[in-house]
């Protein structure tokens, strides 16, 4: 019984040792890219388990625009997008201190471009300016488009806004362009876009 025993122990072990050694083998010529390969914050060297916007202001990509104005009829403001080849992220948040309708149309005609505004990058170790998006005031008139959306903030003669939180993704190769319209003689419009660009 005991050589039975030993037999069978020693085919065990055997067994052991085959499995162990082919462990090793696969372990050793295997890549483990899921584990070799996460990725990095090019500033910090950390893993990157921030959020994916504020990833894109460490890595340059990521712009905003802070404009104040006094309004008394009618501001359109256009939100160019002539690329193909990068996507736009966009949130924003438009503030009145009185009542104003606010329309965002997509998609229409431009017949005047208006006046550019200067474009900050939210890190400032990259240049300003080198965003693909164009932005503007001024003399911006437009035809047609779809309205996106329609809303109206500080009633009673309030302040008030409108923000979004959640990325507008904007359509490759269109313009959009927002409308205020002051219920008012006078409105004090203060304007905040931020988007990154991949």
């Amino acid at each position: 019984m005991s050589e039975g025993n030993n037999g069978k122990n020693l085919i065990l072990m055997l067994c052991a040792f085959i499995l162990a050694l082919a462990f090793l083998f696969t372990t050793n010529n295997i890549k483990l890219s899921y584990v070799t390969n996460l990725p990095k914050d090019d500033l910090t060297g950390s893993l990157e388990t921030i959020d994916y916007a504020h990833h894109e202001i460490h890595e340059g990509n990521h712009y905003f625009i802070s404009h104040l104005h006094t309004i008394t009829s009618n501001k359109s403001i256009l939100i160019r997008n002539n690329q193909s080849d990068k996507t736009i992220h966009l949130i924003y948040s438009l503030a009145s201190n009185a009542e104003a309708d606010i329309k965002l149309y997509e998609a229409v005609n431009i017949t005047s471009s208006g006046t550019q505004w200067n474009i900050s990058n939210n890190n400032r170790n990259y240049p300003d300016n080198d965003s693909v998006l164009y932005v503007s005031d001024g003399t911006v008139t437009f035809t047609g488009g779809e309205i996106l959306l329609n809303d109206f903030v500080g009633a009673n003669k309030n302040s008030g806004s409108i923000s979004r939180e959640n990325e507008l993704i904007l359509k490759n190769n269109t313009d959009y362009v927002f409308v205020v319209d002051p219920q008012v003689p006078s409105v004090k419009l203060s304007c905040l876009f931020e988007w990154y660009e991949k």
